[in-house]
């Protein structure tokens, strides 16, 4: 219940930004990746495991939207005020490239989004021993991150 007022509250901080126009507040950190088509969207909100200075918990937006058929962009976005915690956080996704960037903000995807589509096609080509293995991540990590876990088959790109 707290977990939820908190999003709630956070969220509030992002509707006064766009009701008074002003986004000083909200930073973005924003990167593209190359693809073979479309194969994933997430429109998600999520708490790290931090509390910023402030007392409130620290979290971020991240949008993975489609722009073409070879390309799609990932975005993040956040208080300015939990930016230090947000980019210490993320910087092992924000400093890499490829599919490296990839395959961490795969397992960012699995490990904090609830929300987000994987293209059929794309899905449709994943071995059983691939949705199996996205499975058993995703389910281990509804109460607790489990970041540390290394399997290229999370890789969701």
């Amino acid at each position: 219940m707290i977990k939820s007022y908190s999003s709630y509250e956070y969220k509030l901080a992002f509707d006064r930004a766009l009701l008074a126009n002003d986004y000083r507040g909200v930073l973005h950190d924003v990167f593209s990746i190359d693809h073979e088509g479309p194969v994933i969207a997430v429109c998600s909100h999520f708490g790290l495991d931090y509390v910023s200075d402030c007392g409130d918990w620290v979290r971020v937006a991240l949008n993975v939207l489609p722009l073409g058929k070879n390309e799609s962009v990932a975005i993040f976005s956040y208080l300015e005020r939990d930016a230090p915690l947000i980019r210490a956080e993320l910087n092992d996704v924000l400093s890499s490239t490829g599919s490296q960037q990839k395959y961490l903000l795969s397992k960012r995807i699995l490990n904090h989004c609830g929300n987000f589509v994987v293209s059929p096609a794309h899905f449709d080509r994943w071995s059983a021993e691939k949705r199996a293995a996205i499975t058993a991540y995703f389910c281990q990590t509804l109460f607790e991150s489990r970041l540390e876990i290394e399997d290229e088959l999370l890789y969701l790109f």
